[in-house]
């Protein structure tokens, strides 16, 4: 994409930053994924506050997650879990998912990773400490789409 450089004193320079602008709305498309449209496997999904945003490049896509689980279950350490799970069809296609950086939170002194598979379904994995039964887990990540 080739933006006009914009300098003082130019000649219709609001009309080229304007055009920059319609540039940069054609580059990517935004779409939005609210907590109702996901599905509880482990806990409850905290559907309030609970979102997605995927934003669509020429061959890659950017999914942002916001997620808060009530009433996780998760006692034991070096287990993984299935929380989530978002429509196949909201990954867009996606055949590869690499997460941005590795997603690895603290939650109730337990350290886990997140993962996102092909299917939609977002799980995390305890470390060396368990999570502990009926308690609350958050996350806040990014996932690279792509075929």
């Amino acid at each position: 994409m080739d933006l006009t450089k914009i300098f003082s004193g130019m000649d219709k320079g609001p009309e080229a930053i304007q055009a920059n602008f319609e540039k940069l709305k054609s580059t990517f498309k935004a779409t939005y994924l609210s907590g109702s449209d996901m599905t509880n496997v482990n806990g409850t999904n905290q559907k309030d506050v609970n979102f997605c945003w995927r934003l669509d490049f020429d061959n890659v896509s950017l999914l942002f997650v916001n997620l808060w689980i009530n009433d996780f279950t998760g006692n034991e350490a070096w287990k993984s879990y299935k929380n989530v799970a978002m429509p196949k069809s909201f990954l867009n296609g996606a055949t590869k998912i690499i997460t941005i950086p590795e997603q690895k939170t603290q939650d109730n002194g337990a350290i886990v990773n997140w993962t996102l598979d092909t299917n939609g379904q977002l799980s995390v994995a305890t470390r060396g400490t368990a999570i502990g039964e009926h308690l609350g887990i958050g996350f806040v990540g990014m996932f690279l789409l792509f075929q």
